[in-house]
């Protein structure tokens, strides 16, 4: 094999690379378009992180009796920053717990 010979054997597995890569990324776009228009995957699950559900009202009563961030989290099971967001939640009547 002479080495014009190998630069086109290694073009043509290249291309051939490039375009299995090309038709792998089409395939994962398809299937993200798929799910954000059906909101469901094929295996019936949500895509993403699981949401978690923490009680706003728990939150203000315990911030209001003056436990600090971490002890509400611990209360709670939930970490410190979903704790945190569900206060700056609160005012807003129109939610009824974190998700």
């Amino acid at each position: 094999m002479t080495a014009l010979t190998g630069r086109l054997l290694v073009h043509l597995i290249a291309a051939l690379a490039e375009f299995e890569r090309e038709r792998i990324r089409e395939r994962g776009r398809s299937g993200i378009q798929r799910v954000k228009a059906t909101g469901r995957t094929r295996s019936g699950r949500s895509l993403g992180r699981p949401r978690r559900h923490v009680e706003l009202g728990a939150v203000h009563r315990l911030r209001t009796e003056g436990q600090s961030w971490r002890d509400i989290a611990q209360a709670l099971r939930v970490p410190v920053r979903t704790v945190r967001r569900a206060w700056q939640l609160w005012p807003n009547p129109e939610v009824g717990s974190l998700a």
